[in-house]
């Protein structure tokens, strides 16, 4: 998405907010997200892993951005690959960005300011688990310019689940995304990844994406039949394949969780492993290379990488599943590094 001379990446279309100005920068459309359950629609609105991306020459840029919903939400500034600075957004200000281009980048020769995924010249604005503002950009005269095709991955993720895929900056989407170079498209929606038809046509009809991983059932154990679930997560499938038959898509069964092994069998842990089955199933119908499945076991390969609840990763445990699934992915996907 090009907006005032910036690209935003992982942002389907600045919003303008009716209230206290500003561009809201949401991860799903406003039609999408009012067909979200109640806590889907505010999560839909997080800006988790978007970017401002611009190139520009000016010596003093200021930025001047909000957060709607999170006190100091961590900003994350990089030029190119290398982190350039951290930033807390305090809720309900106005918050000026003032930026100055790296003067070591000028010290050493251009041809060793090696370059992993992204041009040395272009600044990205990362946003981490909040719903944010962008109330303008200041470059005193200077040109500004949204990043060309070569300055940046060639490829991009999709990457849709629960809270687990939503997480944060250092979660595994991030973590994968860096090893396979490749920019990822982070569409998870935190405890409320219930396959709806319109998230299903959204992600299908989004055509900027080159493979897709879905990780599937972890926030629907509670509230769907397995024979609802089966329903919907075959619609996503289905939607997605008729429209991308060629994209390659990874079906991703439920991470390990207390769920596995409890002290007592509950609905919940049967509905899971019947979850796990549907979503073999599934796979197993379509006899097509370019839909393959992921078990959640063989990401998180490291029980301890749990945080207390026995449900979500630690920063270990997405560091251990950004590793194993990029060396997944690589061999499931003949394009990627």
């Amino acid at each position: 998405m090009i907006f005032k001379n910036c690209q935003f990446h992982n942002i389907t279309e600045p919003e303008q907010c009716e209230f206290g100005g500003g561009y809201l920068l949401p991860r799903y459309p406003r039609e999408v997200r009012a067909s979200l359950s109640e806590r889907g629609r505010l999560v839909a609105l997080e800006s988790t892993g978007g970017e401002i991306r611009f190139v520009c020459d000016s010596q003093n840029i200021r930025l001047f951005l909000s957060t709607m919903d999170n006190d100091n939400g961590e900003l994350r500034v990089y030029r190119g690959d290398y982190i350039h600075s951290t930033h807390r957004l305090q809720r309900g200000v106005i918050n000026t960005i003032h930026l100055t281009p790296p003067e070591r980048f000028n010290e050493i020769q251009p041809q060793h300011l090696t370059r992993r995924m992204f041009s040395p010249n272009l600044w990205r604005i990362q946003f981490d688990r909040y719903c944010a503002l962008f109330h303008g950009i200041d470059v005193f005269g200077h040109k500004l310019r949204a990043p060309l095709a070569e300055e940046k991955p060639k490829l991009r993720w999709l990457a849709y689940g629960s809270s687990i895929t939503h997480s944060h900056i250092n979660g595994y989407p991030q973590q994968a995304a860096w090893r396979l170079k490749v920019d990822v498209l982070n569409k998870g929606l935190s405890g409320s990844c219930h396959c709806e038809k319109k998230v299903a046509h959204f992600l299908a009809e989004k055509s900027e994406w080159d493979f897709a991983t879905l990780e599937l059932g972890i926030n629907m154990r509670g509230k769907y039949s397995t024979d609802e679930f089966k329903s919907r997560a075959d619609y996503l499938v289905k939607t997605l394949k008729n429209k991308h038959p060629k994209k390659p898509i990874g079906i991703i069964t439920i991470f390990p969780n207390l769920w596995d092994t409890p002290l007592q069998e509950s609905s919940e842990s049967i509905r899971q492993k019947e979850y796990n089955e549907v979503l073999r199933a599934i796979t197993a119908d379509y006899h097509d290379q370019n839909l393959f499945l992921i078990e959640g076991k063989d990401i998180l390969t490291e029980f301890t990488g749990l945080a207390f609840d026995l449900l979500h990763p630690s920063i270990i445990g997405h560091t251990i599943m950004g590793e194993n699934l990029a060396r997944i992915l690589r061999e499931k996907i003949s394009f990627l590094e």
